[in-house]
């Protein structure tokens, strides 16, 4: 991991306290924080009130399951290879679903954070960000309908 990186896992950790934090990564020299559920919420106030990320880039979710296999007699071609076995992206998962942000400054450039949450799959609910970002509005109800 970068040293800039290792810096801001530090102040995330600070921030929001070691028990919150499940797995950190680096991903394309971006940090990547996997947050403990219940803490969702709190991680995107210290994001907007402690770490000074001001800017909501966007919020979605991930469904780690594979896509079934194309029809190998159809003859399209365009299909990208796909896993076979479920497998977890940067900073891993607990399970099929997750639902991710990524957040930035508008006063320091290039500077942001990736941050992430497993999803249970009987509820596949997690805390809105709203109250902290009010823009989290319109992508929450674009991920909801996705899924």
């Amino acid at each position: 991991m970068n040293d800039d990186n290792v810096a801001l896992l530090d102040r995330v950790v600070t921030a929001l306290g070691a028990d919150a934090i499940v797995e950190s990564s680096e991903s394309l020299g971006d940090l990547v924080v996997r947050v403990a559920a219940d803490r969702w919420r709190d991680a995107g106030t210290a994001c907007r009130h402690s770490l000074g990320f001001d800017y909501l880039s966007f919020v979605g979710a991930i469904d780690w399951m594979p896509a079934p296999a194309a029809d190998e007699g159809s003859g399209d071609t365009s299909a990208p290879a796909q896993p076979r076995e479920q497998t977890y992206g940067v900073a891993g998962s607990a399970g099929r679903f997750q639902v991710f942000a990524r957040v930035g400054s508008t006063r320091i450039p290039r500077h942001g954070l990736t941050l992430k949450t497993d999803v249970a799959e009987p509820t596949l609910t997690a805390q809105s960000w709203v109250p902290v970002y009010p823009g989290a509005d319109w992508h929450e109800r674009e991920t909801w309908e996705m899924f």
